[in-house]
């Protein structure tokens, strides 16, 4: 989802630049190739928050658009993906398939009546 949102707004014209968080060798090439630019890790473990807000403070200077690809749950490791969100102010989409559940949606609804 984050390479296509990247590709397609730098398909657009508008200057993208996209972060993983923590360590990856795979994803950052796949989101370099969809947005054109570089991509770097944004690791509160690693690098430490003030590194992290220095690639974010430099990328939106530059950029038009700023996406940052989390890993594969949002609260996955420690530290995670939510609490770069949290650190950074940073609102989160969350992409959920929802096709394999197998409870009745309405069970949960509160029906008037």
């Amino acid at each position: 989802m984050t390479a296509a949102l990247a590709r397609y707004h730098a398909n657009q014209g508008r200057k993208v630049r996209v972060f993983k968080t923590g360590p990856d060798f795979l994803d950052p090439m796949i989101l370099e190739h969809a947005c054109g630019q570089p991509v770097y890790q944004l690791d509160l473990w690693l690098a430490g928050a003030a590194e992290c807000l220095r690639l974010l403070h430099e990328a939106a200077l530059a950029a038009d658009l700023v996406l940052i690809e989390g890993v594969m749950g949002l609260f996955d490791g420690d530290p995670c993906s939510a609490d770069i969100a949290e650190q950074f102010s940073v609102p989160v989409l969350a992409v959920i398939n929802a096709a394999g559940t197998a409870q009745n949606p309405g069970r949960y609804c509160v029906r008037a009546g």
